[in-house]
């Protein structure tokens, strides 16, 4: 992977004290963030104004509108850990799962999280 720039989100959406959201431009375009921990693994997090935050859901809400009731932010590009908001669109939770399935990132089997089997229980 080729790191095509450095990035760090604007100081007012930094809201001044809190760390920095920062990453880097990949050549797919994509933000990926990586000042922050993951959540589950894929998801990097925030917290501002006493909100735990997804980065992704954060930057949706400062460059393009509000998430209704019921909208989930979907990744255009399938990486989860992408922040670019020229990536990023609402979607219902059907259209999210679809999207998975027809990327091929849906966790199948004993890998799925919450799977109670695996090849050696079967």
């Amino acid at each position: 992977m080729k790191i095509l720039q450095i990035i760090t989100i604007p100081e007012e959406l930094n809201h001044g004290k809190c760390k920095p959201i920062q990453g880097y431009v990949d050549n797919k375009g994509c933000f990926i963030i990586n000042s922050h921990k993951l959540r589950d693994g894929d998801y990097p997090t925030i917290r501002r104004n006493r909100t735990q935050w997804i980065v992704h859901r954060y930057i949706f809400t400062k460059w393009r509108e509000e998430i209704p009731k019921g909208m989930e932010v979907l990744h255009n590009c399938n990486n989860t850990k992408c922040a670019n908001p020229d990536h990023l669109r609402l979607g219902t939770h059907k259209e999210n799962m679809q999207d998975k399935v027809k990327a091929g990132t849906q966790p199948k089997g004993s890998v799925h999280p919450g799977a109670k089997l695996n090849e050696e229980r079967v």
